[in-house]
Parts: C-alpha cells; structure tokens; sequence
C-alpha cells in the first residue's frame, strides 16, 4: 500500500507551499523539491545497502530498492526492521544446497528454490546455519519444494517438518508441492516467486514460522473432482488448468469453481460440453422461428453443479433468482437482411418471455456467399471497453449485435410491469472480405444502448 507514502508527500508540500513565497526565483520547481524531499526521507535505506554490499543500487522516490547488478534483478530487496533480506539473494544457491540435504533423503526427487525472505541483520559473510537458527520465533528465508505426487506424500512431508524441527531450524515460509508425475520438470524457478505458488498440485502442505512450525495441509480438488464426476480423461497442468484427453473435447476450455473448505459444492462447466449438442438444438428451436435459417453455437459456459444429465431447460434456467450468473454463451449466424435489428429484438423478447437466462448472445450477420461458408465458431468472444470491442474468433460477417445478461432487464419484468422488459444490443461494424480465422480484431461500435424494445 502506498497511501502512507502519499500522506508523507502531501505533508511536505503543505510545508513547501508555505515557505514558497521566500523561494529565490533560481529555485527548483515545486514537483522537483517535492521528489528531493520525499527521496531524502528513505535515502537511509540506499545508503545501508551500498555501505553493506557496495555501490550497486538504486533508489525510487518511494523508497523502493533495485539491484544494478544483472545477476541480482530478480529479488524482491526487503528493508526493514534489523535490516534487509539481500544477503539471502546472495547465498541462494548455497541455502538451496543446505536444504535439499535435508530434503532429498526423505522425498527423493525433488526441487528445492528459495521464493523470498525477511529483513535481518545477517550478512553475506554469515554461516549457512545462521539463517535458519537466527530467531526461534520467526524465520528468515521462504522456501518452495518441489516433489512428484505419490501415495506417500503425507508422510514425507510430516517427516520433512520434523526433520526441521529435530535441527531447531525456522523457516519464514515453507511450502512443499506435490505435483502430479507428468508435469513435474515443468517446475522450476520462476514459479513461486515472491508467494505467488502454482496452482497444479494435488497436496500442498504450508507452514510458517508461527507455533513453532505448525503447518496445515490443503488440497487441490479440481482434478479429483472432475475425474469423479466424469471419469479418468483428465490431466492438470501446473498451473492449475484442467485439460481433458479426449481429442473430440479438447475444444471447450474448461471452467473448475473449488474450495478448500468445501463450504459449497464444487462447480465446472464440463457438462455443457458433453450436452453441446443438446443446448444447441434447444435454442436452434427458439431462433429459428425469428430468423428463418440460421446457424447456433455454444460458444461458452460459466462452472455450475449441474451434471450430464441434467434436464436441457435446466441450463437455461441455472442460477436465475439466486445470484444472477446464468450459464451459456451463444453465438448465432444469420444472413443479413434489411429488418435485422427487429429479428434480434423479436429473438431476445421470445427468450424473456419464456424465462430463458443466457450469460450472453452474439448475432452475426452474413451475406449470403459468407454464410454458406460458416462452420463450428467455438471460441467468440466480445470484448467492449471504450467505445471499441474486440472481436475473437468469427471473421467475415456484415453486422454483428452483441448483448450480455446483465443488458437483459428481467427485474421489471419479474416484479409484474411485463410492459417495460428490454434487453440492450451493442452494435459492431463487421468486417466482410476476411476469412474465419481466431485473429482479434477491433472493430468500432456504438457506444451505449443503440437498439432496446419496451
């Protein structure tokens, strides 16, 4: 947080702006004396630094600390307290040693890196035991381990801890990843840098300096929970994606909503995949009648606890009333035609009144020779900000309006007055003469309602 930076360099320029008047007129400009000043105020946090490890640093005007020095670039320079946390950036390679010794005949393979560190009076002369006995109350240094998944992992990490424990050493952070067998060399150092971990393992066990290396242990359940629900034609990436195995499903980017607490049900949007086809005719129903030929495509789905065999009309229906996030995203080709703005309306009035909630819709008009030529559009997207969207994944179309549920008013409609529903469509400029391709591209629109019915 910054703010208490803020409120420092506002107190100076109350104090600059007072004796503003008895400046001499070679004076600096106020920004300027008001950058020294604040500069001056955490010059002390450079001048340690350079006097501890010599001249290779340099300072912000927030008080920030960089390492000059290449090699050194990518360490976080904590200041504070007793002192700083660089001379632990500087015997990196040496404390990762120490600590795999102690790691590796417990787990066997595995990956030990240093992710971060707290400010301490050590320097880089110190001896290796040092950082991790300096405090009996809080560690030093955080640490990242590395392990591939097996049956044992309970046991070898509780015996990890306390082998730890054993040498009286204390950690700042300790967190040891148990990942799955396929995706372990894809770990490595540039994951779990200053605390931000992956999210791929199946057991992550975390403990810190507090009680004396209490740790707790917390499961990632998006992988059990899918080859649970839908059977063993999962894997997952370090970073956490789910990704499944079947070539026929590899299409639909796959949504997981877990929880560690299992407060509420695990949630994912794989069952619109496998009931594509089904939702698809469904709405191919409701548009066809309004449009006359057309071509509908799910596009999309948000996570919900509905299964594969949930009722078609249940999709359609999911969530509304309870917190507004219905499921499916469609995507609708039509040829164009002169009264393509009353069609559209005519569509999103036939869905308010038969209560069907959609997370968004986006029809794309074609002349006749493109629309011929459209296949499978897995993948649109619409993004609006600024007066401009951007088009992801459909290419060649004439017009395209585009409405998301939070444009579909079903509120008046649900408390009685039917005659004020609408729904808002953004209107985009096409961009005819392109072949279908996934490319972005940006396309002018109108800003705000441009068409809405009463």
């Amino acid at each position: 947080m910054k703010y208490p930076k803020c409120i420092a360099l506002f107190a100076v320029f109350l104090l600059l702006a007072l004796a503003a008047g008895c400046q001499r007129p070679e004076a600096k400009p106020l920004w300027q004396r008001l950058e020294d000043a604040q500069y001056n105020r955490y010059k002390p946090r450079l001048n340690h630094m350079v006097e501890k490890y010599g001249d290779m640093f340099t300072m912000d005007v927030y008080g920030e600390v960089y390492c000059t020095n290449p090699e050194y670039k990518d360490w976080h320079i904590g200041i504070g307290g007793e002192g700083d946390d660089f001379a632990i950036r500087l015997r990196r390679d040496e404390l990762e040693a120490f600590m795999m010794e102690i790691a590796q005949p417990i787990f066997g393979q595995c990956k030990v890196y240093i992710h971060g560190g707290y400010p301490n009076a050590l320097g880089a002369d110190a001896k290796l035991e040092d950082f991790f006995t300096y405090n009996d109350e809080w560690g030093l240094v955080d640490y990242c381990v590395y392990v591939p998944y097996s049956e044992e992992y309970q046991q070898q990490g509780e015996a990890f801890i306390e082998a730890l424990k054993a040498r009286r050493y204390t950690l700042s952070n300790l967190n040891i990843l148990f990942v799955e067998e396929d995706v372990y060399p894809q770990a490595g150092r540039e994951r779990g840098t200053f605390g931000e971990l992956p999210e791929g393992y199946r057991f992550r066990l975390h403990s810190g300096h507090y009680d004396k290396m209490y740790y707790s242990w917390i499961e990632n359940t998006s992988l059990t929970h899918m080859t649970e629900k839908y059977g063993d034609m999962f894997k997952m990436k370090l970073d956490g994606t789910i990704t499944c195995t079947e070539p026929e499903y590899q299409d639909w980017n796959i949504i997981i909503s877990n929880n560690t607490n299992k407060e509420y049900p695990d949630k994912d949007n794989f069952a619109a995949r496998l009931r594509r086809e089904d939702l698809e005719r469904y709405m191919q129903e409701i548009a066809e009648p309004v449009f006359g030929e057309c071509k509908v495509y799910l596009t999309n789905s948000r996570a919900s606890t509905l299964d594969v065999d949930a009722e078609t009309k249940g999709f359609l229906a999911y969530d509304f009333g309870g917190n507004g996030n219905p499921l499916l995203s469609y995507c609708i080709c039509v040829p164009f035609s002169d009264d393509y703005e009353e069609l559209a309306n005519t569509f999103g009035q036939t869905l308010l009144e038969n209560w069907h909630s959609v997370a968004s819709v986006t029809i794309l008009y074609f002349d006749a020779e493109e629309y011929k030529q459209i296949e499978r559009l897995p993948q649109v997207r619409v993004h609006i900000e600024a007066g401009t969207t951007e088009v992801t994944g459909a290419e060649g179309y004439k017009t395209a309006l585009y409405t998301s549920f939070s444009r579909f008013d079903y509120s008046e409609y649900h408390w009685g007055n039917k005659d004020a529903k609408k729904i808002y469509w953004y209107k985009a400029e096409g961009n005819i003469g392109t072949k279908p391709s996934s490319k972005t591209i940006p396309n002018k629109i109108t800003k705000g309602c441009i068409l809405c019915f009463m």
